[in-house]
């Protein structure tokens, strides 16, 4: 049961079954939240933070917000911090109401923060949204479910399938601290066990198949950590210590990294992320790609990303003038030169395009596919513009990377039978439901 009076003295949310002062249920009154968020904003100075967010967009230098500022693009760093105060506060309310983790997971979520003194640092698309009907896909995933405008958008929460089980029910990683049997074991430890490395051959996958796959998982989720820290690093200059730095002892019979006198991986958690409305609950991962299968792999997360990429004529998006003969990708450092010699950086929607040859071969093939696309169209409707064109062959593109991912991909992957089971097979007609 949930119970919203909006300010005061009122329950800005009840948890039935939670016995407190001999009556059968929780209340926690707004003044307690909109206390712990006033503590949580102050201490993690977040209004700093909005105020550079918002000299970083408009370019006007601000000593204090104005009323109605706000940032509509706001960068990572900042969704982090205020990330890290919502976890704050719902570290609070569990150590001051002794809330368990169903508590923490299902009801404090529940609580409208847009009633709080939250609501100004939230951003906008995370609070309103005003979704305009059309035929094209956006560029950032958003409005691809009217009801609920913010599935599958870029910078929003990755989905659980399944409630977090934090060490302390909020932020803190459970993770291995004696080494003994019955503690977690370490990571890596964990993964040479679960994928041992055997050769096998497979009669119906190619390596195609591994490289479609990678581009197909980098289509749908990023990751944001800080690859830049020196976890394993113990000195004054290391980030050891940092909160995001989580570093793995090696195991002396680890042969892959004793070989290179390698002791330690250095590993860092996922950048904390808002939900909608700025609800309240325990930690969230933030995914910086579109969870949608809409080719921004390519074109980009958001459509800053995509214009980018964009030739300005013909609906084309820009190739390398390396090869004569073929278009390649466009890219930093890059000639005719192979093998180790060549030290081309390609560029792509995703930034990680180049982390395998296959990788940037896939990559490659639908950027072609896009510019011949384009091209039939442009002989087809010689009075379209440029947008026209472009929109257009990203529509058929996006349409061609669906039905070969849930046609041929889905069903080697997952097998037949299961995508029988789920109905993820194309078939006759328009698609009706929606399954988020």
């Amino acid at each position: 049961m949930l119970i919203q009076l909006g300010g005061g003295d009122g329950c800005a949310v009840i948890i039935p079954d939670k016995v407190q002062g001999g009556k059968n249920h929780l209340c926690i009154p707004w003044k307690i939240v909109d206390h712990y968020m006033w503590e949580a904003i102050l201490s993690l100075d977040l209004e700093a933070k909005l105020i550079s967010e918002i000299e970083r967009e408009t370019g006007e230098v601000r000593e204090a917000l104005a009323p109605g500022d706000y940032v509509e693009h706001p960068s990572n760093d900042y969704l982090h911090r205020l990330g890290e105060v919502l976890a704050l506060v719902t570290n609070n309310l569990k150590r001051r109401f002794n809330l368990d983790k169903r508590a923490i997971n299902e009801f404090l979520p529940k609580i409208d923060t847009t009633k709080t003194c939250i609501h100004k640092y939230c951003p906008m698309y995370l609070s309103s949204w005003d979704c305009i009907i059309s035929k094209y896909m956006s560029f950032d995933g958003g409005c691809n479910n009217l009801q609920h405008p913010w599935y599958g958008m870029t910078n929003t929460v990755f989905k659980r399938f399944m409630s977090p089980a934090y060490d302390d029910l909020v932020i803190k990683p459970r993770h291995s601290v004696s080494g003994a049997n019955l503690d977690l074991p370490s990571g890596r430890a964990l993964s040479l066990l679960v994928h041992s490395d055997t050769k096998r051959c497979d009669m119906t996958a190619n390596m195609m198949h591994i490289w479609y796959g990678q581009m197909l998982n980098h289509e749908m989720s990023s990751k944001v950590g800080s690859r830049g820290l020196k976890c394993c690093d113990e000195s004054a200059t290391g980030d050891m210590n940092n909160n995001l730095c989580y570093p793995i002892k090696l195991d002396p019979s680890d042969e892959q990294y004793m070989e290179m006198d390698i002791t330690c991986m250095s590993f860092t958690r996922s950048q904390c992320a808002v939900a909608d409305r700025c609800r309240l609950g325990p930690m969230n991962q933030l995914n910086s790609q579109s969870g949608v299968i809409d080719g921004s792999a390519w074109y980009g997360p958001d459509k800053a990303t995509a214009d980018s990429f964009r030739l300005g004529t013909g609906g084309r998006l820009i190739v390398s003038d390396v090869s004569p003969l073929k278009d390649l990708l466009p890219g930093r450092r890059c000639d005719q030169v192979s093998g180790a010699e060549n030290t081309c950086r390609a560029s792509a929607g995703d930034g990680r395009v180049s982390e395998s040859y296959g990788l940037a071969m896939v990559t490659t093939l639908w950027w072609r596919l896009h510019n011949y696309i384009a091209g039939e169209l442009a002989v087809m409707h010689s009075m379209w513009n440029d947008d026209q064109l472009f929109m257009e062959a990203r529509r058929i593109t996006v349409a061609i990377l669906q039905h070969i991912s849930f046609n041929e991909y889905f069903p080697l992957f997952i097998g037949m039978d299961y995508s029988k089971k789920h109905d993820i097979l194309p078939g006759a007609g328009y698609f009706n439901g929606y399954n988020r």
